[in-house]
C-alpha cells in the first residue's frame, strides 16, 4: 500500500514539474522581451533603438499671453502651430489651427505640401519620425502664428524621448500660457 502511494506522489511531480518550468519560461519570455503586441514594452513605454512616428494630437493654450496682453490685434485667439525638434533638428511643423485656444488635429490630415512633394494625395498621419535612443529629447515648441508680426511663443515642452509611451500621452504644463500638449506615438514598422 505504502509503495502505491510513492508511486502516486511520484506521478504527480512527474507532471507538475515540467508544468512549473513552462510557466517559469512564459514568465522570464515576457519579462525579458515585454511585447504587448503594439510596439511598446509591457509597460506601455517606447522601445530604444525602434523607431517611432509622434504626432499632434490637442493644444489647449491660455485666453492671454504671458504678460497678459491679447494673442492678436483684432482680440482674436491664437492661430496656433507646433515645432518639433530632435537632435538640435527642426523635423515637424503643424499645419495651423486659427483662432483656436483648443487646437485639434485629425489623425489622418491630408498635407497638401507633402502630397505635391510626393505627387499622392492621400490622408497620412503627420508628425515627427524619431528613433528612440537613452538620453535622447524633443523639444516641442507652440506658436501663435502672425502674417505681420513676429510669431509669439506660447510654450515650450522638453520630453525625454524613452520616456514617452505608445498611444496619448498628455503633458500639463504651469506658469505658461501653454496649458496642454497631447501627443500620440505610433510604432514604424
Amino acid at each position: 500500500m505504502e509503495k502505491e502511494h510513492k508511486s502516486h506522489k511520484l506521478a504527480w511531480l512527474g507532471w507538475l514539474i515540467p508544468l512549473a518550468v513552462v510557466i517559469v519560461v512564459v514568465a522570464l519570455v515576457l519579462i525579458f522581451y515585454g511585447r504587448n503586441g503594439n510596439g511598446a514594452q509591457s509597460n506601455g513605454l517606447v522601445k530604444i533603438d525602434h523607431d517611432y512616428l509622434v504626432t499632434v494630437a490637442l493644444v489647449e493654450i491660455s485666453e492671454t499671453q504671458a504678460d497678459g496682453s491679447k494673442w492678436d490685434i483684432d482680440d482674436s485667439a491664437p492661430d496656433v502651430q507646433v515645432k518639433i525638434k530632435w537632435r538640435n533638428e527642426w523635423i515637424f511643423t503643424s499645419t495651423q489651427k486659427p483662432n483656436s485656444l483648443l487646437a485639434v488635429w485629425p489623425e489622418d490630415e491630408i498635407r497638401i505640401i507633402d502630397s505635391i512633394k510626393t505627387g499622392v494625395v492621400e490622408g497620412q498621419r503627420a508628425g515627427a519620425k524619431i528613433r528612440i535612443r537613452p538620453a535622447d529629447y524633443i523639444d516641442i515648441f507652440v506658436y501663435d502664428k502672425d502674417l505681420f508680426s513676429r510669431n509669439d511663443l506660447a510654450g515650450k515642452l522638453h520630453i525625454a524621448t524613452d520616456k514617452l509611451k505608445v498611444g496619448p500621452n498628455t503633458f500639463k504644463l504651469k506658469n505658461q500660457p501653454l496649458k496642454r500638449v497631447q501627443l500620440k506615438v505610433y510604432p514604424i514598422e
